[in-house]
């Protein structure tokens, strides 16, 4: 099986893709690497046995053109769907923690946002 997880240099992203990994799966992995510490799980997820099976691509999910080129290089895949994981990022952008979580999802109407 060939797995695509979205924010897969996340915290709760690279740990999927680890576990995907340690299956013996292949795993498309999409993330634009804007979160600290993404760096260091990409290069983390670089070094597990079954590294071959990764293909990693820089994109942002928010880029249509972009994340549907990954899906033309790949139209094998189980898609998964991601969502910004952080409590604090969350907290910080929920604007964009809400735009991440919906978008590409057949959503009509998104309700307003209030932020304190």
């Amino acid at each position: 099986m060939k797995r695509l997880i979205t924010g897969g240099a996340g915290f709760i992203g690279s740990n999927a893709v680890w576990r995907s990994l340690d299956r013996g799966e292949e795993v498309v992995v999409i993330d634009n690497l804007s979160r600290r510490g993404a760096q260091v799980n990409l290069a983390w997820l670089t070094s597990h046995p079954n590294a071959k099976a990764l293909s990693f691509h820089k994109v942002d999910i928010r880029d249509d053109r972009a994340v549907s080129e990954v899906f033309n290089e790949h139209p094998d895949v189980e898609r998964r769907t991601g969502a910004t994981g952080s409590a604090t990022h969350h907290s910080a952008f929920p604007r964009h923690t809400l735009w991440t979580s919906i978008h590409h999802m057949d959503v009509r109407r998104v309700p307003p946002i209030s932020t304190p």
